[in-house]
């Protein structure tokens, strides 16, 4: 199982949605869902696979971006709250928008790689079992840095960006926003 440095994530009190089925769906199905913490760093999943002998080497190489400046790729920790339910439960990330400070779409994203907590992160199905929270981590695409600082990634260190992450629960769709995020320093400080 791969563990996830925790500490490279801000801690963020974000804008949740509580899922209560109306309308002709089982009444008995209430999640609630949250982002519980975001990264956004120089590197995606799209910059090539993990090298498994890079902790040996000591290079970290993930593609052309080496782990030990970039941090890895870009996450997102949903946390999901199941109040109660009839049968389980399928999750499903439908969009992931990273938003400019005035809410202005700057870029689309892929969510990949979901895990869920149990001790460490393991590997998830995306299915709600149990009552009670599941922390859950999505890796996400590359973010092009240098589109959005028109010409120079450098200039998005001081900007302010949002995460939007459309999720299906069940049978409903649910939008999740993230409060205010800051790009990760592309070294370790």
């Amino acid at each position: 199982m791969r563990r996830i440095p925790l500490l490279v994530l801000a801690p963020l009190f974000l804008h949740g949605c509580f899922l209560d089925h109306g309308r002709g769906a089982d009444p008995s199905d209430r999640v609630e869902a949250s982002i519980l913490a975001a990264s956004l760093s120089e590197c995606g999943l799209d910059a090539g696979a993990p090298d498994p002998e890079a902790d040996e080497r000591g290079d970290g190489r993930i593609g052309d971006c080496a782990t030990l400046c970039c941090g890895g790729p870009s996450r997102a920790i949903i946390l999901f709250d199941v109040l109660t339910m009839a049968d389980p439960i399928d999750v499903e990330i439908l969009d992931v928008a990273l938003l400019g400070e005035r809410g202005n779409h700057l870029a689309s994203l892929t969510a990949n790689n979901p895990l869920a907590w149990a001790e460490e992160y393991g590997a998830w199905d995306e299915t709600l079992t149990t009552l009670g929270e599941l922390q859950t981590s999505y890796d996400l695409s590359r973010i092009d840095w240098a589109e959005i600082g028109g010409g120079s990634p450098w200039e998005t260190y001081d900007m302010t960006f949002f995460l939007e992450i459309t999720v299906r629960i069940g049978d409903e769709v649910v939008v999740l926003r993230s409060t205010e995020l800051m790009r990760e320093p592309e070294f370790a400080t």
